[in-house]
């Protein structure tokens, strides 16, 4: 067989594949990422402290933790490290799912919310990170997060989240998911 038969396999299977990723259970979409802007004047050491609880939003950066009640708890380090633990709990198996994270205060740009996390996966073996833009938050009860990531130029891995410091609920009102909205495009 011919060098070019081979080359002709394997790309058809890549378009194969790719044609298949949004009707899988996959977190990769077609489409390119967003900039959108973020908090100004972000005080981070307010946002990192303690818990976030997902309570709406679209997307899912890893496919292999799923499970209920998503939550992020964070923690800085003396050194000024940001820790994350990402975390679900799995019915099936009754356990927490959990992907660890990390980030730095020193990555803090002009007092914005932005910051690149890098996350272990399997099993701590690999990294990959993603940027997290925090498009806006009280600090005290709620905030509207977005991630992504791109894929072979044409892909994403993407998420937009309401998140709550309380497990049941948040008082985030309609105008802030709104306005959100109106200047990203989340679809929240």
């Amino acid at each position: 067989m011919s060098m070019y038969f081979h080359l002709i396999c394997f790309l058809s299977a890549i378009i194969l594949e790719i044609s298949s990723v949004e009707t899988q259970s996959s977190p990769l979409k077609f489409g390119l990422c967003l900039v959108p802007n973020v908090k100004e004047n972000f005080e981070p050491t307010r946002f990192f402290a303690d818990h976030w609880y997902k309570q709406l939003g679209d997307g899912s950066l890893f496919q292999d933790i799923v499970g209920i009640c998503p939550t992020v708890q964070y923690q800085i380090t003396d050194e000024g490290e940001i820790m994350s633990l990402d975390y679900v709990y799995n019915q099936m198996f009754q356990t927490y799912l959990t992907k660890p994270g990390r980030s730095f205060l020193q990555f803090t740009q002009n007092d914005l919310g932005y910051f690149k996390f890098t996350y272990y996966i399997a099993q701590g073996l690999l990294q990959t990170a993603f940027p997290m833009y925090i498009i806006d938050t009280d600090y005290d009860d709620w905030a509207i997060v977005y991630y992504c990531r791109p894929f072979m130029f044409v892909m994403k891995t993407e998420a937009a989240w309401v998140m709550s410091r309380s497990r049941n609920g948040t008082r985030v009102n309609d105008n802030i998911i709104r306005d959100a909205n109106k200047k990203e495009w989340f679809g929240l």
